[in-house]
């Protein structure tokens, strides 16, 4: 399967935040897919892009978006995922991509059967501007394809790979907690609510590009920026003494034990 092929067809089951986002960049230009069908599910989500891209139409339920689809996104979550597709009927040459969180590619191929293809992915928020880094598994051209056109694939060899790729997403809405401690200590300090977000922002918005123009390690980086004697290496050294930074890393191995304990469940 082509992701430029005029015909392709891809299906939604589950109409929440990260197919809103997917569809958005599916259809910004030039489009990458040309077919889309949504379930009926969230019709406010669901209304809005059909309003906004032609190639989008609402499917009367579940079944009518496999039955319409080549590829079919699994959206659904987690708690409700089993009885959703229990009751659908999959065809054998259909590509599934689970995007439940927690499902295991047995276990969402289990359920799928007898689909043959399955793909577990996990794109952020950002794949609506094109810009997710995507993990999948297992690696599949089709899908590698799919969401390079949305950002970068990042094809796991293993699950257990997988897993870890996936517990760092855990880590965004930290990211912005710490714009946000930067940004009230600035308005605590005499400057603007708007000026201290606008700079935050800017901020770390050139620091997000240094990686992409550098071969460097992060840890080279971080000495590159870290001046002998200067606010960065203090700064960096008073957070370190605190344990900020091992505390990030315990964290994760909370949340990768997490994904791994969810998975195992029956």
């Amino acid at each position: 399967m082509n992701t430029q092929d005029k015909q392709l067809a891809l299906g939604f089951v589950g109409t929440g935040t990260i197919t809103s986002a997917i569809v958005e960049g599916l259809c910004a230009h030039p489009p990458v897919a040309h077919r889309i069908c949504l379930s009926p599910r969230n019709a406010d989500v669901a209304t809005r892009l059909v309003t906004r891209f032609p190639v989008v139409r609402i499917a009367t339920s579940n079944q009518d978006v496999l039955d319409a689809s080549d590829a079919v996104f699994l959206a659904v979550r987690p708690q409700v995922a089993r009885p959703i597709l229990e009751a659908l009927r999959f065809r054998p040459e259909q590509h599934v991509v689970s995007l439940i969180a927690t499902f295991s590619h047995a276990r969402v191929a289990a359920l799928v059967a007898p689909a043959r293809t399955v793909t577990c992915a996990v794109p952020q928020p950002t794949v609506s501007r094109r810009l997710s880094p995507t993990a999948i598994f297992p690696p599949d051209r089709f899908v590698t394809a799919l969401f390079n056109e949305l950002g970068v694939a990042f094809e796991a060899s293993t699950e257990a790979e997988f897993h870890a790729l996936f517990a760092t997403t855990a880590a965004m809405a930290t990211f912005f907690t710490l714009l946000d401690t930067l940004a009230h200590w600035l308005t605590a300090h005499d400057v603007s609510s708007t000026a201290a977000r606008d700079y935050v922002a800017k901020m770390f918005q050139g620091l997000a590009d240094v990686p992409g123009r550098s071969a460097s390690s992060f840890a080279e980086l971080a000495a590159e920026f870290k001046t002998r004697g200067g606010l960065n290496e203090q700064f960096a050294n008073a957070l370190a003494e605190r344990g900020v930074f091992a505390a990030c890393s315990s964290a994760l191995d909370v949340i990768l034990r997490r994904i791994v304990e969810s998975e195992n469940r029956p």
